[in-house]
């Protein structure tokens, strides 16, 4: 009202004004029903208890010691929960650890060694193959080595303007390849790929060479997908048949190409035979040299047996349903399978429907190779429109 003390709320019927906010004990304003404040104990310590002001502590029993806690050097080895826990202490290095300074143990290295769990940096001879948008600013790279064989690499951030080593990551490039290798892994990790031989560029001066290139890549890729080995024969057959084709004259490139591909298949295991009879075996550089017969033609032509992988002589070839193969068509064949293409090639787009043909069939493919529209396009483009010498 008028005074300048405390008001003082008058104590509340309830009885609710037994507790305090401070805690229990101390000045409880209100009624006492039966006793209620000598029942009421607070906790040891607690500010505010009965018998002390607020924030003083309760005396200690006599006699009454707290336990010292033990040090950590003090306690026993626990078994089995620690990983040489008690070996660091005793200055021992765990099996599999080089000691540190001053006895400790060392740091765990990770090797490329043993079972493949561990990532290692592996360094190998590359060529890339081809290359897939994996999001905005990554890709998956498929290079061709040779000892791992075609290997999948994630490259996050090479689709961004400023990535380190996106300029170099041209198709058919060759060179160093860096990656995060581990063994039972499908999709390895990119570091860092090195171009260090030839210009990948120089392949799209025309459309054949790049063409071809793109083919022979493709039959690689199929032929992984099956396989999945490594062959250093492989390897280097593919990037000689880059080189050349980057340097041939527009001449040349037709027979590089197809020289380059019979090449290819006899290393996936499927050499064609132009030489011999698949049938009987007789030569037909012998047959070829004979007399003809009375009434007969003075060049009998052979015929391609596309699932036996050869040609069949003339006496042989009456149930075959292959291409007819002359003695001159069949002499660039069998250049052209024992790498020394001519330096021009009469009806190249024949002998690509032959090479076409034999790889799907032996390949095991139930779809065309999707490059080989794109070849006969080059090789139509290039006034290559006649059929192989000799044959029908």
């Amino acid at each position: 009202m008028g005074g300048g003390g405390p008001r003082h709320r008058p104590p509340h019927p309830s009885g609710r004004g037994i507790r305090s906010p401070g805690g229990l004990g101390g000045h409880l304003p209100g009624p006492d029903p039966g006793g209620l404040r000598k029942l009421v104990r607070p906790a040891a310590g607690h500010p505010g208890r009965a018998g002390a002001g607020p924030g003083v502590s309760a005396p200690r029993r006599q006699g009454h010691r707290p336990p010292a806690r033990s040090s950590p050097r003090d306690r026993p080895p626990r078994r089995g929960g620690s990983r040489g826990g008690h070996r660091a202490r005793r200055g021992e290095a765990p099996p599999g650890r080089p000691p540190g300074p001053a006895g400790r143990a060392g740091p765990r290295r990770r090797t490329g060694t043993g079972t493949g769990s561990c990532v290692s940096a592996l360094t190998v001879p590359a060529v890339l193959l081809r290359a897939h948008p994996y999001s905005e600013s990554s890709r998956i790279l498929r290079f061709l080595t040779p000892e791992l064989g075609v290997v999948a690499v994630l490259a996050r951030g090479v689709r961004t303007r400023n990535s380190r080593g996106a300029s170099a990551l041209e198709t058919f490039a060759r060179g160093e390849l860096t990656m995060d290798f581990r063994l039972e892994r499908d999709l390895q990790h990119f570091r860092d790929f090195r171009p260090d031989a030839g210009d990948p560029r120089r392949l799209g001066r025309d459309l054949l060479p790049f063409a071809g290139a793109s083919y022979l890549a493709e039959m690689v890729l199929v032929h992984a997908m099956e396989e999945g080995e490594g062959s250093p024969e492989l390897f280097d057959h593919f990037t000689g048949a880059l080189a050349e084709l980057e340097t041939a004259s527009p001449e040349r490139v037709p027979g590089v190409f197809l020289s380059a591909a019979w090449g290819i298949l006899s290393d996936f295991g499927f050499p064609p035979d132009f030489r011999n009879c698949v049938v009987c075996g007789v030569s037909l550089d012998a047959a070829e040299g004979d007399a003809p017969a009375e009434g007969g033609q003075e060049h009998e032509l052979a015929r391609f047996d596309i699932e036996a992988g050869g040609l069949r002589c003339a006496g042989c070839g009456g149930a075959g349903t292959g291409p007819r193969i002359g003695p001159g068509a069949r002499a660039a064949l069998t250049a052209l399978a024992a790498g020394t293409p001519p330096d021009t090639l009469p009806g190249a787009a024949a002998h690509f429907g032959i090479l076409d043909r034999f790889a799907l069939v032996h390949l095991g493919l139930s779809r065309v190779f999707r490059s080989a529209d794109l070849v006969r396009t080059a090789l139509h483009r290039g006034s290559a429109r006649m059929v192989p010498q000799d044959s029908a």
